[in-house]
């Protein structure tokens, strides 16, 4: 549902693989790291912990890049074949993917750390 684009630093492009792999590193490092440590609390927590992560840096996304046409120097983007585009508001779009994205963050650490019980 998302299309990475790539980011600069230091005046080096990284490619969109190189920013699709890194935001996986990171997540998994962050987010297995909190959900071990939160690993007692609510099934709702673990939602809430990739969605707290993600979503204002969506929204800085939308209202630094996207909505000004600089769409090269947005981390990602929703291509227009996702079916995100029909909710046509942007903080709409961010909070069903991001909704989702914990969702699916939160039930993976959750039967991880199930599977890890027994």
């Amino acid at each position: 549902i998302i299309q990475y684009e790539g980011f600069n630093l230091c005046h080096h492009h990284f490619s969109p693989a190189v920013t699709q792999v890194l935001e996986y590193v990171m997540s998994c490092l962050v987010f297995s790291t909190l959900f071990v440590l939160f690993r007692n609390s609510s099934s709702f927590i673990k939602i809430l912990i990739p969605f707290i992560a993600y979503f204002p840096l969506d929204l800085y996304i939308w209202s630094h890049f996207r909505i000004g046409g600089d769409i090269n120097n947005a981390l990602w983007i929703y291509p227009a074949s996702s079916f995100l585009w029909g909710l046509k508001f942007p903080i709409v779009i961010s909070l069903v993917a991001f909704i989702v994205d914990g969702l699916i963050f939160g039930v993976v650490g959750f039967e991880e750390l199930k599977m890890r019980r027994s």
